[in-house]
């Protein structure tokens, strides 16, 4: 009998009894009397000889196959051209000489990277292939080009901060994107972010990075300046912003070379929540007395502090600089230097201030709220069915399908923008009291207006307007004690919309998702902000950048004339003018403006340049043109009468689809839009995308 042996005794036997290229004989024709095992492949044989290895461990044996199997990806990664037929000894031939290992290299670095793969899994599996490919490294710094040592400096509070730099991520930028439009000229402006991160549920330690992004790219996406790491936030935050302040200085003054063009830095805005904002202004937190960034007004209190004025002389940014009201103050900020607005440029952030701010308060208090304007159990439950309802209809482009009120404490940001901007207007209809629901109303709207990049020039005073009477309203509503930070700031929301455009361009979402990834970065307790660093030194080293990874369903704006269409098939309606027009090609998805359509209820209704709701119902390509096949709904009204008519920004109920099928070029599609159906299922409430992700 074999002796006992463990299983990675047995498979290194195994594979040690296998030379994968050597051990391979072409014979034309197989015969008995061969001694062993043997496992054939049409031609390729392979001979085992170690018989007590293979009966004694059947584990053993598929080893084996898992290891020829292994070794026929890698040749199928790798191969320029596919092998047709069998396998002949020229072809085996021709995969050894393919198969670089350096090529292999590359590969598994990328690999790791795109799954943040630990680096004890890696030393492990870079052991098994080391076998295979003496070249290629053993250990997991050496694949990844990690870095050594990582400068970090030592604050007073006892954090630390490590400097990553602009010019670093700038040039690396510039490296892989320099035909984007924004190196057309001598400013870059960057957009930058400083908020808080825990990083372990069971302790204080938390990080602060410094994010920014480089505005006017086709493809926004922050990048990391520097990290602070400590049980606490920076106490000291001049200290924390000195190599910041100082390097950011200095490309707004001398600038930065890159390739054969110096180009100057400017600050674009600050986009930070409240507490971080406070901390860099160095002002007073959201909850004191003075603590509005735009108005002159004491608040008062009411059980918490409030500020009932709509109209307070405007804060400017030269008497801020010169901290002529004092009592808003705890000092002078560390980025006075800079020479920019720290009134103007720092802007207030709708995912903290809108969406996790105000609209979970609001229905919260709808919730939970007094007896004068709670809504019955019964109410509650027909609003969350509803959204159940629509779970079917949430287009792709959607992370989140909508859930149920009993879970509006684990409601993300995503969760309730798509309730303020799409399902709750449908949702809440007829169940909430005529007051309540154009209350809401007012608030959906405006907001609605200040985040379509089409709408909000021309709507943004009549937003002003209505978030202003909304403030009001929710005064006499739900009480004077609802007029606290958030609820007043509303008020000065539109200001922004005014200087920067639709509030998605000084939007922390991006940021978010940010720091969500930096946060996988962190694989054990030990020394987390040198952790993050080396990550991101391993990205940096092969042109890469920390982003999430994309779901099957998600599409940057970016795409090109190659990656347009897809899913190609053969059994879609054709209009009849184009039956006979040969080669006429037909696809299930295309991608466009950052929109992916397909032809169904769910992602194929569009808004047209036109102005018309249409149902995708083919995607057809012709030489190079590609045309969508459409019905139009030949049932239109608008969806809202209130604040004014829904169908001034395209917003409908629709039904009774034409018979007729027509065909338009792929850029008349103006907007995707959410189709929601309503109560009989025969019409249906449509929405236009505001949004951008």
């Amino acid at each position: 009998m074999a002796s006992s042996k463990s299983y990675w005794s047995l498979r290194r036997d195994v594979a040690c009894s296998i030379d994968i290229l050597d051990d391979v004989e072409i014979m034309d024709d197989v015969e008995g009397g061969l001694e062993g095992d043997v496992c054939t492949e049409d031609n390729l044989v392979v001979v085992v000889d170690d018989m007590d290895v293979v009966d004694s461990h059947p584990e053993a044996s598929e080893t084996v196959c898992d290891t020829e199997s292994l070794f026929s990806c890698t040749s199928d990664l790798f191969e320029s051209e596919s092998c047709e037929g069998d396998l002949d000894s020229s072809s085996v031939s021709s995969v050894d000489d393919d198969i670089s290992d350096d090529n292999l290299s590359q590969a598994l670095a990328e690999w790791v990277r795109q799954h943040n793969i630990s680096s004890s899994a890696v030393n492990s599996l870079l052991h098994i292939l080391h076998t295979y490919h003496p070249s290629l490294p053993l250990e997991y710094r050496t694949l990844l080009g990690t870095v050594r040592t990582v400068a970090v400096r030592d604050l007073s509070n006892g954090g630390q901060y490590s400097h990553i730099g602009i010019s670093r991520n700038l040039q690396q930028i510039f490296d892989t994107n320099s035909e984007e439009s924004c190196f057309n000229c001598n400013d870059l402006n960057i957009q930058f972010n400083v908020d808080g991160l825990p990083v372990f549920k069971s302790s204080n330690m938390q990080l602060w990075p410094i994010l920014g992004i480089l505005k006017g790219m086709s493809c926004e996406k922050p990048f990391t300046i520097g990290i602070y790491c400590g049980i606490q936030k920076p106490s000291n935050v001049d200290e924390y912003l000195s190599e910041f302040v100082n390097e950011l200085k200095q490309l707004q003054e001398e600038g930065i070379v890159l390739g054969d063009r110096r180009y100057f830095v400017s600050v674009h805005s600050f986009v930070c929540d409240a507490p971080a904002r406070a901390l860099l202004k160095q002002t007073k937190l959201h909850s004191g007395y003075n603590a509005c960034e735009r108005c002159v007004q004491k608040g008062q209190w009411l059980g918490r502090v409030v500020y009932p004025k709509t109209d307070a002389p405007l804060r400017t940014d030269v008497a801020f600089d010169e901290l002529s009201d004092e009592p808003h103050h705890h000092g002078p900020s560390p980025l006075h230097g800079l020479g920019i607005g720290l009134v103007s440029l720092f802007c207030l952030d709708y995912m903290h201030l809108v969406c996790l701010g105000i609209m979970r308060k609001l229905l919260i208090m709808l919730m939970r709220g007094p007896l004068e304007y709670r809504l019955s159990a019964g109410i509650i439950q027909q609003i969350s069915q509803r959204l159940i309802n629509l779970r079917s209809a949430i287009p792709c482009e959607f992370a989140r399908k909508p859930r149920t009120l009993f879970e509006i404490d684990r409601w993300k940001a995503t969760e309730l923008r798509q309730f303020l901007l799409y399902t709750g207007p449908v949702v809440l209809k007829g169940l909430l009291t005529e007051t309540l629901y154009k209350h809401f109303m007012l608030f959906s709207f405006s907001i609605y207006c200040c985040v379509h990049s089409d709408l909000c020039a021309r709507y943004s005073e009549f937003a002003r307007a209505a978030l202003t009477k909304f403030v009001t309203l929710a005064a006499k509503i739900y009480g004077e004690d609802v007029l606290v930070y958030n609820m007043h700031t509303l008020v000065h929301i539109v200001d922004d919309v005014k200087l920067f455009g639709a509030l998605d361009n000084i939007s922390c979402f991006p940021f978010e998702n940010h720091l969500r990834c930096m946060k996988k970065l962190v694989r054990r307790p030990g020394m987390p902000l040198q952790q993050v660093v080396c990550r991101l030194s391993e990205l940096a080293a092969n042109g890469k950048q920390l982003t999430l990874a994309k779901a099957p369903n998600t599409l940057t704006s970016s795409a090109t004339q190659s990656n347009l269409v897809s899913k190609q098939h053969e059994n879609g309606p054709v209009p009849a003018d184009m039956k006979n027009v040969y080669p006429v090609l037909q696809y299930s998805q295309l991608n466009i403006s950052g929109f992916i359509i397909k032809p169904t209820l769910r992602d194929g209704v569009v808004l047209l340049s036109g102005g018309e709701i249409a149902l995708t119902r083919n995607i057809i390509k012709h030489e190079k043109e590609i045309l969508i096949v459409y019905q139009l709904f030949s049932v239109r009204r608008s969806l809202h009468d209130y604040p004014f008519s829904s169908s001034d920004i395209d917003m409908y109920i629709v039904g009774k689809l034409s018979t007729k099928l027509k065909s338009a070029r792929c850029n008349k599609v103006e907007k995707k839009c959410v189709c929601m159906p309503l109560k009989d299922g025969r019409e249906f409430a449509v929405v236009p995308f505001a949004h951008k992700e």
